[in-house]
């Protein structure tokens, strides 16, 4: 996975994120998606997308991919610059900051934005990282379709179902959980939740009262089994607890079930299971057999209160088995059965010979992917006049309200507001360096094609090196 840098998008103008989301438009249905289908897409003159994509090439954002025909497509860091540019333009986020915390599907960064003053959480999906490549067999994100195209799309089919529990777990008011302020591709903005992660503090022993902390924890597992959602990856990775107030907030949605599946019980028992482990093991807390028992049942969790029996939110999320049935897999149908491949988070598949690996496309990494991930629905493959259509749908529905002021440019840290004057100074000296860092790249061209014989023929690099080797007059008459 590359790292974010959002230095770029100071550097990038309009029509290099038009060029850019051409390239994504294209990746529906093109592995690499040919250049007169960006210019057609994009509505650029002839010729015109050429300057833009060595921009974004030069940038990381998209790879130049040359083995069947000439072609380009996104890298992750030209997804999250897509994401992180709708953001700005929107309002949600003004500043990114520093990375907070890093899963198996996941990147999450801390964020800024002057409207409010509000510090938030950008959460950036990752799936098809080595460690999670049995995504497509262990979640229903497909909804009955053969391909996924890719793994961005994958990813951001992963943050739109975290979008639709958070807003549903939000709205309900029974659950401490971040307030969800924005979606996109495949990122999703949320309010930063006060405290640390439940792992951190059993480190360093600052928690005052596990007991508490441990009803909390059950409680809230009980509370979302009496709604019909089972969290399946509920650990103390995923709990932050505010210490001064001993109260849990729950983070991490996409991979829920409903009760109604059929391997509920399996994960419920497992999420309670990993719960016990760490306050026995970790914190030392001991808990007598007979609680562990209560706890580890889903029964008794849906027993509860009988005088009120609240909404059915895997009905209204359309959770996974929310319809008594198990989502039919392209391959291993029923490999749950015992357990294996859970659709929470622990599965670490190395040996997956089908998938591709890393989707990042840096310049060392020219492997293709398998067809099934790369290919879409060629049934309905649109033309480029459709995509055109969609295109500026897309760039309308992404524009701020007419009342709301452009954003500032994104700045990479927020810790402190720069004076206008010395912003500006700034913004000139770095201007003042690419033009310069141009000019001598400009010039090391120039010399390395005039040393490598520019305007000879295309074989005269062979004469001079490796077999036949063509010596200098001077060398022959020395010899003599």
């Amino acid at each position: 996975m590359g790292k974010l840098d959002v230095q770029v998008m100071r550097h990038m103008t309009k029509d290099d994120y038009r060029v850019l989301t051409a390239v994504e438009m294209g990746m529906r249905n093109h592995h690499a998606v040919p250049v007169p289908l960006i210019v057609s897409i994009a509505g650029l003159r002839h010729g015109g997308a050429a300057k833009f994509l060595n921009t974004l090439l030069r940038f990381k954002l998209v790879y130049h991919d040359c083995a069947k025909y000439d072609g380009y497509r996104l890298t992750w860091m030209g997804y999250d610059v897509l994401a992180l540019n709708v953001f700005c333009r929107r309002g949600s986020v003004d500043s990114v900051g520093r990375k907070i915390g890093e899963g198996k599907e996941s990147d999450v960064f801390e964020g800024y934005r002057n409207s409010d003053g509000r510090r938030v959480v950008i959460k950036l999906h990752r799936l098809g990282k080595t460690s999670f490549k049995r995504v497509k067999d262990t979640r229903d994100y497909l909804e009955g379709r053969s391909s996924a195209g890719n793994w961005l799309n994958m990813s951001r089919l992963a943050a739109k179902r975290e979008w639709d529990f958070l807003n549903c777990l939000h709205d309900d008011g029974a659950f401490r959980v971040p307030e969800p302020l924005d979606q996109n591709r495949h990122g999703v903005v949320m309010s930063l939740a006060p405290g640390l992660p439940l792992y951190q503090l059993g480190a360093e022993g600052c928690l005052a009262d596990p007991a508490t902390v441990l009803d909390d924890c059950v409680n809230v597992s009980r509370l979302l089994a009496r709604r019909g959602l089972i969290h399946c990856d509920l650990n103390e990775f995923n709990l932050i607890v505010d210490s001064p107030t001993s109260t849990v907030t729950l983070i991490d949605f996409p991979q829920m079930i409903s009760t109604k599946h059929p391997n509920a019980h399996f994960y419920f028992e497992r999420d309670l299971k990993g719960l016990v482990k760490f306050f026995t093991m970790k914190l030392k807390y001991e808990i007598s057999p007979e609680d562990v028992a209560d706890i580890l049942s889903l029964d008794n969790a849906l027993r509860g209160d009988e005088e009120a029996t609240p909404a059915r939110l895997d009905v209204a999320t359309k959770a996974s088995g929310y319809d008594g049935t198990q989502p039919d897999k392209r391959r291993g149908k029923g490999k749950y059965e015992d357990g294996e491949g859970a659709e929470g988070g622990g599965a670490d598949d190395d040996d997956d010979d089908d998938e591709a690996g890393d989707p990042e496309a840096d310049e060392d990494e020219t492997e293709d992917e398998t067809e099934d991930e790369t290919a879409g629905d060629s049934e309905d493959e649109p033309d480029a006049a459709a995509l055109r259509a969609e295109f500026l749908a897309m760039a309308r529905r992404d524009a701020p309200a007419a009342d709301e002021p452009a954003p500032a440019p994104m700045r990479e840290t927020f810790f402190d507001d720069e004076p206008e004057g010395e912003a500006a100074e700034r913004r000139q000296a770095a201007d003042v360096c690419t033009r310069k860092l141009r000019r001598e790249r400009s010039k090391q061209t120039a010399k390395r094609a005039n040393h490598n014989g520019a305007g000879a023929s295309r074989n005269f690099s062979k004469t001079r090196t490796g077999h036949g080797k063509i010596r200098h007059k001077d060398h022959i008459f020395d010899s003599l």
